[in-house]
């Protein structure tokens, strides 16, 4: 079995700024988001959008519209992704259901996408390298 590239991982606040550090040197395009001023899945999802430079409106804000927009980023020239959520404890924290279901979306859908799936499913696809970073 593989071991996969792509992946969620947990870092201190101490080690954060380390690593965005690394990840600049490495090109990643990188998203920064506070989990403290994200509420619910909207706020995420208008974030998102926001820092990913998605320029299609919603109708609505929901997480499913926005998976279908972080599994193209044909609009991001970078071949390396990083999403760093700082104060991870706060990300949502009134629904924590809605919570693991992003961070599950992540690790099932998005994650896996960008490392194999990609190649098999669009045309022209090419995995990147795509890492999910909670600042805990």
């Amino acid at each position: 079995m593989a071991i996969c590239k792509n992946r969620i991982i947990n870092v201190s606040c101490a080690e954060v700024d380390r690593v965005i550090k690394e990840l600049k040197d490495e090109n990643f395009y990188i998203v920064e988001l506070d989990g403290d001023k994200i509420r619910d899945e909207r706020d995420f999802v208008l974030e998102m959008k926001e820092k990913f430079r998605i320029s299609v409106d919603f109708p609505k804000p929901v997480v499913g519209w926005l998976n279908d927009y972080i599994c193209d980023l044909s609009w991001i020239p970078e071949e390396k992704i990083a999403i760093i959520i700082r104060n991870f404890d706060m990300f949502i924290k009134e629904d924590e259901k809605k919570r693991y279901d992003i961070m599950l979306d992540f690790a099932e859908i998005i994650l896996p996408w960008w490392e194999t799936d990609v190649e098999n499913c669009m045309v022209g696809g090419k995995p990147r390298i795509f890492k999910v970073y909670l600042e805990v």
